[in-house]
């Protein structure tokens, strides 16, 4: 007996944090490409073959900024190094205080710097490198912070499904945030990237506020004739749902106690580093393109901003079909037992 799906609902509210997430991570490279000017040595450098790179940035009104390519990469590198920090104390930050607070901090942390930064920027680069870290890290929580919460609002044989409608939220961010991007740099300004993706992440933090609990089970006796907690999803949810979370959640002496953890094992294992590596190289490749692409695509050949949000925005939709197919597939061949023992 399934009680109910009302726990669907949070899932779908975690792809939905995601999704915009991935949008405000998007706005500053593609607004770069039209903020700012290099210097003529830097242009010369990268054999720009098109006088419409200085036209359109004219047009948008960003000739205030001129970087070069070293203020280039660390106005875009900083937002790592942050995420990089973050995401490590993030991990031992979920077990100690839970995934709750930390999706907010999510939600609110990186809106709040969102929003400030064309104002930042327009007064001190130094400030806006500043502000980029501080970004990254408000954003490092995201991957140990909705893994935890399917310990809380998964179910073990749901767990595989509510991961993919989660992380199917990054592919949808790419394809809005490209694509939007774009427009509204070009119909609004460059600013207004930066404004509408932070205005959308206080949306979602308030929504995530409001119909979220840390867990399911949360009993209330008396709402208020008015009382917003009436919105919860947990509130909507039947005890039988709500036994049947309970009760298929590991016993809290089961999981793993930081103390517990193999670290020595761990770090001589030949394969972690094999591991580490692969994944080093993947996430080296994706970030360098989405971060570095837009720039080159725009000073080497000319190309319109709208006409490089949309190239990304077609590769984000090539990938939303092919991890759709995937799953199908993967899911046939399960049922098909052809990959038992």
């Amino acid at each position: 007996m399934s009680g109910g799906k009302k726990r669907f609902e949070f899932t779908f509210l975690t792809s939905l944090v995601t999704i915009f997430h991935y949008i405000s991570q998007l706005a500053l490279p593609f607004t770069i490409t039209v903020m700012s000017q290099p210097p003529e040595e830097d242009e010369k450098s990268i054999c720009a073959v098109n006088s419409s790179i200085s036209e359109e940035s004219k047009e948008l009104g960003s000739t205030e900024f001129t970087w070069t390519n070293q203020m280039y990469g660390n106005i875009l590198g900083a937002y790592f190094i942050g995420y990089s920090v973050s995401a490590v104390l993030s991990s031992f930050a979920v077990q100690k205080y839970g995934f709750y607070p930390l999706i907010k901090l999510l939600c609110f942390g990186c809106a709040s710097t969102t929003l400030v930064f064309p104002y930042i920027i327009k007064r001190s680069f130094r400030l806006g490198l500043i502000l980029r870290i501080f970004q990254g890290m408000f954003a490092g929580p995201y991957v140990p912070a909705f893994q935890g919460s399917w310990y809380w609002w998964g179910i073990p044989g749901e767990i595989t499904t509510n991961i993919a409608i989660q992380t199917g939220g990054v592919t949808l961010g790419n394809i809005f945030g490209s694509v939007g991007t774009g427009f509204v740099m070009r119909l609004l300004g460059w600013e207004y990237s930066f404004y509408l993706a932070g205005a959308f992440q206080i949306l979602v933090g308030l929504l995530w506020v409001i119909l979220v609990d840390p867990k399911p089970e949360t009993e209330r006796s008396d709402f208020g004739l008015f009382s917003w907690k009436k919105l919860k999803i947990a509130s909507a949810m039947t005890k039988d749902e709500k036994l049947l979370i309970k009760a298929s959640r590991p016993p809290s002496t089961v999981t793993t106690n930081l103390k517990e953890i193999p670290l020595k094992a761990i770090l001589t294992d030949p394969q972690v580093y094999l591991a580490v590596f692969g994944s080093f190289s993947v996430n080296l490749i994706l970030l360098s393109c989405m971060t570095n692409t837009p720039t080159y695509l725009k000073r080497a050949f000319g190309l319109p901003i709208t006409t490089i949000t949309m190239f990304f925005g077609s590769i984000a939709v090539g990938c939303l079909v092919v991890n759709v197919v995937t799953a199908v597939f993967g899911n046939k061949i399960l049922k098909l037992g052809f990959l038992q023992n």
